[in-house]
């Protein structure tokens, strides 16, 4: 029969508690962190009227084949360890010792560990997917029903974890942007009530409008004579519904084709200009710009005068398309015996330029006519006027 004083119960002075998890039919170990090479350490267990043991002896019990104390007794060290656990043994256990007259306990409450079930993420589509839109904020949600202990849930993108919560609800915002898409996040929840964590990896495919490219610059040169194709590359999600191509400069904007690729047998001189490439699927539009230059001979000089000044003639003239390149500019003139060509200098920027032909014969009819020049070639040449040197032939 057990003393008086082992059956007293004695209310500490100082107390300390401690949470340990288990799983039902293992083998727990109490440590008692209070030592005393004077006092011997008595445990007692939930549901108990009288201690389990007291120092190294053990109280005779239903239960008691499954209790053994261990440790340094040498220093009054006395753990308590439980094997075969069952639900009667969940609790709180408490261990107490009296050092000089001070009374200290220490409670461990037993409690069984339940894993997380039932993991989820809020809108999760087929085929794991949710959709989302580009400049849109997209918060993932994801949830448990939380086990014992508290799990750790979080979401991980690229093997870095980008959010942690113990609360069974884990939330992430994303500021989606085109290249989000088809990236994937995990939610994870971690358990030591756990052998694999739980886990569900959902794919975001960002909706975004078409983006234009070319795989030519900006700006495509070409020369005339040459056949072209111009391939309007298009990056969206989803796939585009319509395609047009349009020339910027046509006062009807009219659809000049509806492929990707504008094609010209044969480029001219006409064909030059920008050409708006369109693209449209149902988030929106994209569309971009090229500027094709044909490059090709010069146009013949515009408004063309010749007129008598002193002894000699001005020419005047506007200059034309150069073709690409830059142009030089020619005046031809003739008495009836042959043709003299004489290359104009005049460096203005200006349209209209002019260049005045010395030194002629007075009373003799001169023959005027101009053509331009570039590296591909020449123009045509313009119509020939007629200049009587010492009067104007009306």
């Amino acid at each position: 029969m057990l003393s008086s004083a082992v059956l007293l119960f004695i209310v500490p002075v100082a107390f300390f508690q401690d949470i340990q998890y288990v799983q039902l039919g293992n083998t727990v170990d109490l440590q008692c962190p209070n030592i005393s090479e004077t006092s011997k350490t008595i445990w007692f267990g939930p549901g108990y009227v009288t201690p389990i043991s007291r120092g190294r002896t053990i109280y005779r019990s239903n239960s008691s084949h499954r209790f053994q104390v261990f440790g340094n007794f040498s220093i009054g060290e006395y753990h308590l360890r439980l094997t075969d656990i069952s639900i009667v043994d969940l609790g709180t256990y408490k261990c107490t010792i009296s050092v000089e007259k001070r009374t200290y306990q220490y409670a461990i409450d037993i409690r069984q560990q339940k894993p997380p079930t039932d993991l989820k993420i809020k809108h999760l589509g087929r085929n794991s997917i949710i959709n989302a839109f580009e400049g849109e904020d997209l918060i993932l949600e994801c949830t448990v029903i939380s086990g014992c202990p508290n799990e750790s849930l979080s979401w991980e993108h690229k093997g870095i974890k980008l959010l942690e919560s113990t609360y069974g609800v884990a939330k992430y915002t994303i500021s989606i942007m085109k290249h989000d898409h088809l990236s994937q996040y995990t939610c994870k929840a971690i358990s030591p009530a756990l052998k694999i964590p739980l886990s569900k990896t959902v794919t975001i495919e960002v909706h975004y409008a078409p983006i234009v490219t070319f795989k030519n610059k900006d700006t495509l040169e070409i020369t005339e004579g040459q056949p072209l194709n111009i391939d309007c590359k298009v990056d969206s999600y989803p796939h585009w519904t319509q395609i047009t191509w349009r020339k910027k400069s046509d006062v009807k904007n009219d659809v000049i084709s509806d492929s990707s690729i504008l094609h010209f047998n044969v480029m001219t001189r006409q064909n030059a200009g920008v050409y708006v490439c369109q693209v449209i699927n149902y988030v929106g539009t994209g569309e971009k710009e090229i500027r094709i230059v044909v490059l090709c001979t010069p146009g013949i000089p515009l408004n063309v005068t010749a007129t008598h000044l002193g002894n000699g003639v001005r020419v005047e003239w506007v200059r034309n398309f150069n073709g690409g390149y830059e142009q030089c500019f020619f005046i031809e003139y003739s008495d009836g015996i042959g043709w003299k060509s004489v290359q104009s200098f005049n460096s203005t920027i200006d349209d209209t330029i002019s260049w005045t032909i010395q030194n002629l014969q007075s009373n003799h009819i001169y023959m005027f006519r101009m053509f331009s020049r570039n590296r591909i070639g020449e123009s045509n040449r313009t119509e020939e006027i007629a200049v009587r040197i010492g009067c104007k032939l009306c």
